[in-house]
């Protein structure tokens, strides 16, 4: 007979409704970081973890994370974030992996091999005999014939990609500071902050850089610690970050942009200079909308 071997151990996994219950620990997490008005990517970014791991720990399904280890070091680095007490947190994750019997385990009726029973010849000595060395010989001569050509064809495509094109009568995306006046005046403040270096604390210069961050179809504006996450019509991530109070941003990407900002209420908006109204975009302290 063969010897029994070893089971996996795989971490329990919380029914339904046991998972939805407040007394879970997956439960007090989401409960607490809905109080908070984070989202839940906002957090994910500030423990650089992936948001399908948060989401597993606030569902307590704990057999989708690699073992008890990273998920009560996970749940630790939430209780931190959210500035909570993790004691209570911990004390309900269980302190090990249980052990869960798999009936339908294939490796129980696996087959063994009896010490000194003669095996199958191996690919490598099969390839050494006659008819395996010709067809070894036939597939090298066709991946040359193959390859050569092919490589000539991709060398003269890149010596051509090599060589710039020029588009006649192209118009330059920002026009010279002469026809922008605003731009002009902009720059001669710089040039004067230039000369003197060392002159201007550091609030003045934050005064000199704030209208460049105001200009654009949305302006975002803090007035206390929010989250934003901007993606304009191309899928590209225009902005990801925390905002604290007072920092504003402004974005001119191709439209339709999608904003997400996390804990709305802190967050002004304007749209092509006239305020936007978050009460009929925010759900939870976090806003969704499109800017057209």
């Amino acid at each position: 007979m063969s010897e029994p071997t070893a089971l996996p151990e795989q971490a329990p996994d919380l029914g339904a409704g046991q998972a939805d219950s407040p007394e879970r620990p997956g439960a007090m997490l989401r409960a607490a970081r809905e109080a908070k008005g984070l989202h839940i990517g906002a957090l994910a970014v500030a423990l650089k973890v992936p948001v399908r791991k948060l989401e597993a720990l606030e569902a307590d399904r704990l057999s989708e994370l690699p073992d008890m280890v990273f998920a009560r070091g996970l749940a630790a680095g939430v209780c931190r974030v959210l500035n909570i007490p993790d004691a209570p947190i911990l004390a309900k994750l269980p302190q090990r992996l249980v052990p869960r019997l798999n009936v339908g385990d294939a490796r129980l009726n696996a087959s063994y091999r009896v010490k000194g029973q003669r095996t199958e010849a191996s690919l490598a000595g099969q390839l050494l005999r006659p008819p395996g060395i010709a067809v070894l010989a036939l597939l090298i001569a066709g991946l040359l014939m193959i390859f050569f050509p092919f490589h000539q064809v991709l060398q003269s495509q890149d010596d051509v990609a090599a060589v710039p094109i020029e588009t006649p009568g192209a118009a330059p995306l920002n026009p010279p500071a002469e026809a922008r006046p605003e731009l002009a005046d902009t720059q001669a403040r710089g040039a004067g902050s230039a000369a003197l270096p060392g002159s201007l604390p550091a609030s003045a210069l934050a005064l000199v850089e704030g209208p460049a961050s105001r200009s654009g179809l949305l302006v975002l504006q803090a007035r206390g610690l929010s989250w934003v996450e901007v993606t304009d019509a191309k899928g590209v991530v225009q902005l990801r970050k925390h905002l604290s109070q007072g920092d504003v941003h402004g974005f001119s990407a191709a439209l339709p942009m999608s904003v997400v900002l996390g804990n709305a209420d802190m967050m002004s908006v304007q749209i092509r200079g006239v305020n936007f109204d978050l009460t009929a975009s925010t759900k939870d302290k976090v806003a969704r909308f499109e800017v057209k």
